[in-house]
C-alpha cells in the first residue's frame, strides 16, 4: 500500500493513484523532498530517476501503427529488461486459474 494515500502499488513499487506523488517516485523518497526539492535534486539525493513520463496522444498513434509481432517483440524486450519474467508468469497463471474457475 502507498504510504501517502493508501492505494495499491504496482509491481515496480509505484502508487497506482496517478494523482499521488508516489506514482512518479519510489516509496523510499521522503514526501517533503518531493514537495520542496526539484526533480533533479531528488534524483541526485536518492540516486534514482523520476518515473518516465509520456504523451498519451503521441503514444497511441505510434503503437497503433505497429504490427502485432512488433508489439509482442517490444513487450518481451521490456519485460526482460526489467527482470519481470517471474511476475509475468505468475500473472498469466493467475489469469488461467481464474478463467478455468469461471468455466466450471
Amino acid at each position: 500500500m502507498c504510504k501517502r494515500c493508501g492505494t495499491t502499488l504496482s509491481l515496480n513499487g509505484y502508487c497506482n493513484n496517478y494523482k499521488c506523488p508516489y506514482s512518479d517516485w519510489p516509496q523510499s523518497v521522503k514526501f517533503s523532498d518531493i514537495i520542496m526539492m526539484s526533480a533533479k535534486s531528488v534524483e541526485l539525493k536518492y540516486n534514482i530517476k523520476k518515473r518516465p513520463q509520456y504523451d498519451q496522444n503521441k503514444l497511441t498513434g505510434n503503437i497503433q501503427n505497429l504490427n502485432k509481432s512488433k508489439k509482442i517483440m517490444l513487450l518481451e524486450s521490456f519485460i526482460n529488461s526489467y527482470g519481470l519474467e517471474r511476475e509475468l508468469i505468475v500473472y498469466l497463471q493467475e489469469m488461467a486459474d481464474r478463467e478455468n474457475s469461471n468455466k466450471q
